[in-house]
């Protein structure tokens, strides 16, 4: 697999926007074949235990604060009804409140992701000649659940972005080898820099899901009409022709977000889980 695949850095500046293809584009990659796979995701194994263990333990430490805090207050007979007894008692429900909805925010930042990309050749119709369709396996936010199917034409689906242009490392798959490429679609895309030095290695994947977790680093979203918003994992993914292809078949996007930088950005990837 990994003479397949090479390591993709993607300029820092975006080239120029294009316009879906249409039709004729995604004719030309099924006229060989009846599947062409165009992303596939990294292994999320780490990302799902370290959100589930950080965000976890964060809750349980808002809850486990607040009832202690509670519970002083109402051993100190003294301040009950005065108003520094509702000050602290406001001050401690709202900071529970907030680390409560941070700890949500670590939870589910490993939800809604999709697994795999491809497009597939759909039911012939009256005239005989086949709809190419978009094929996605969605990863489940529990484990030991079968992947969610979702099939869409491509004019029902949006990227938020150019996946070419982000300046973030990931693997690239020439159109040549998109055969062997499309055969390996149960399995996910091998880990790139892997370190031969367990700390080291493990000190870089908690640093990376803690970047994922916070502000979604290498997260793209595309938006499917009927299913909403689901997650693109580009660090350490798998994409035919440096994701090129996925964008010229999704990439006629209902407003782009790459321009929204700062706390907006920020806030909006952390409300969208």
């Amino acid at each position: 697999m990994s003479s397949l695949l090479e390591v993709a850095t993607p300029p820092s500046a975006p080239p120029k926007p294009t316009t879906k293809s249409g039709p004729r584009y995604a004719d030309s990659l099924l006229h060989n074949t009846s599947e062409v796979l165009l992303y596939k995701s990294p292994s999320h194994r780490s990302f799902f235990t370290t959100a589930y263990i950080l965000g976890g333990a964060l809750l349980a430490g808002a809850l486990n604060w607040n009832l202690v805090v509670s519970s002083l207050e109402g051993a100190n007979e003294a301040k009950q009804g005065s108003w520094s007894s509702y000050l602290v008692s406001g001050a401690n429900n709202l900071s529970t409140v907030v680390v409560i909805f941070f700890s949500g925010v670590l939870i589910m930042s490993p939800w809604r992701l999709v697994r795999t990309i491809s497009l597939v050749a759909g039911k012939a119709g009256v005239d005989g000649s086949k709809r190419p369709l978009l094929h996605f396996r969605m990863k489940r936010s529990l484990p030991f659940i079968k992947d969610r199917i979702v099939t869409k034409s491509p004019s029902g689906v949006f990227l938020d972005r150019r996946v070419s242009a982000i300046d973030i490392n990931f693997n690239s798959v020439a159109m040549k080898d998109s055969a062997a490429f499309t055969q390996t679609f149960a399995s996910p895309a091998p880990p790139m820099g892997r370190s031969r030095n367990f700390m080291f290695r493990g000190w870089n994947t908690l640093w990376r899901d803690i970047r994922r977790m916070a502000y979604r680093e290498g997260i793209a979203y595309v938006q499917i009409d009927g299913e909403g918003r689901w997650k693109l994992d580009l660090q350490s993914c798998a994409m035919l022709e440096e994701g090129r292809v996925l964008e010229r078949l999704t990439l006629a996007n209902k407003g782009s977000e790459q321009a929204v930088t700062g706390l907006v950005a920020w806030l909006r990837r952390l409300s969208q889980a």
